[in-house]
């Protein structure tokens, strides 16, 4: 509905200035000492956003955002995104304690600058996968999946590429040269990372087409497949090992997924993967785009608030 488009708007305009505030704080304090208290700066950052969520649809007219159907169907529907991100989220910090039992705290500090690197990278591709879920679901463009996935590609492809080449200086000059061996691993990480913010995308397709399990499920044979990597390469080749199971975990969850979204679509892989001439035009118009529709989004009149929209928005 209307209302609830105005307020996953609302929010994610005001929690995502003040997530990075709460990072930024982070950064600074941390090396001081600060763990606590971020602690509770975290704790009471996650009260004061679920307060505004309460506050906010405490305005809104009664209407279908009070639906106790609707919050149990999305309940429901988003536990399923839930198992999916547990599972990857195991699937990557699982590596850490690994190599803690088998190589000693050292070599985790090593794995863990290395893991982060790589998992910053996947942030935007993660972020464009939940855009693309509600238009799937509301019947886009067959084609647009696809062009989002090429594009993605087409950008990130340069970066990922630029990183592994100058892993090694990135490394001393964010964490120090003792760190440095950190940068082989990365480097190791980075080809399923890439893979993994496009597999992103294609599981908030499914999502849209109402295929969520699928993108979930995928993520616990792929936990038990990195553990058993992990297992018997950690031991041997300590933080090289444990990153090449994080990649290949990655890149079966890559070949799953490309070859059951080809399935339910029809997709070929031309068609997801190699781009086109209107793809490199679009990236090299992005920033005029953006700036466009900036000003066209400050000139147009004020939205009107949730209690004015009419019965039934």
């Amino acid at each position: 509905s209307i209302e609830i488009d105005l307020a996953s708007d609302e929010i994610t305009l005001f929690g995502t200035p003040l997530f990075v505030v709460l990072a930024l704080v982070v950064l600074l304090l941390l090396e001081k000492g600060m763990t606590a208290y971020m602690v509770t700066v975290t704790v009471a950052l996650g009260f004061f956003v679920t307060g505004y969520i309460v506050w906010y649809f405490k305005q809104v007219r009664p209407g279908t955002t009070r639906l106790s159907r609707l919050v149990r169907r999305s309940f429901i529907y988003g536990s399923r995104s839930y198992v999916a991100t547990v599972f990857t989220l195991a699937t990557l910090r699982a590596g850490i304690f690994f190599v803690n039992y088998f190589r000693g705290t050292a070599e985790a500090g090593l794995f863990s600058v290395a893991q982060q690197l790589s998992e910053l990278l996947i942030i935007i591709p993660a972020v464009v996968g939940g855009i693309l879920f509600p238009r799937i679901a509301a019947g886009a463009d067959r084609n647009l999946t696809a062009r989002v996935v090429r594009t993605v590609a087409l950008i990130f492809l340069p970066i990922f590429l630029g990183i592994a080449l100058l892993a090694k200086p990135v490394i001393v000059i964010l964490f120090g040269a003792e760190f440095l061996p950190s940068a082989t691993p990365l480097m190791i990480i980075l080809p399923g990372a890439f893979l993994l913010g496009l597999q992103v995308i294609m599981a908030g397709d499914l999502r849209g087409r109402g295929y969520p399990w699928p993108a979930a499920l995928i993520w616990i044979p792929m936990l038990a497949l990195s553990v058993a990597g992990y297992y018997l390469l950690v031991p041997e080749y300590g933080i090289n090992g444990a990153a090449f199971s994080i990649s290949f975990s990655f890149l079966c969850v890559f070949v799953f997924m490309t070859f059951y979204l080809r399935k339910l679509t029809g997709y070929t892989l031309t068609e997801l993967f190699i781009p086109r001439r209107e793809d490199i035009k679009a990236i090299l118009h992005l920033p005029q785009t953006i700036l466009s529709r900036g000003k066209n989004s400050s000139a147009a009149e004020p939205q009107p608030t949730p209690t004015e929209l009419p019965n039934g928005g």
